[in-house]
């Protein structure tokens, strides 16, 4: 992978600590540390494969007592009810 250098304007004092702070713990330069972030951002707005949604709702719902289940229906159902009305206006 081509890399090109990236320079960063105007970052406030705080974030600039904040940033060194996180590159000594993590024994990296502040260029490194600031890469790593921008990385790890970029990878948390990939959408979700369908897997990886069925697995979180699977995990999600393993903590879900009865009546949660329901209010969560209920409430899926009120939604569903309020779209088809707003569309018939």
């Amino acid at each position: 992978m081509k890399s090109t250098t990236l320079t960063v304007r105007g970052c406030s004092p705080e974030l600039r600590d904040d940033l060194n702070k996180s590159a000594q713990s993590n024994h990296r330069s502040l260029d490194e540390e600031a890469l790593a972030r921008l990385e790890r951002q970029d990878s948390e707005k990939k959408p979700l494969s369908c897997a990886e949604a069925a697995e979180i709702l699977r995990r999600a719902d393993q903590g879900l007592n009865k009546e949660d289940r329901g209010q969560i229906a209920n409430g899926i159902e009120e939604a569903r009810r309020r779209m088809k009305n707003e569309h018939l206006h």
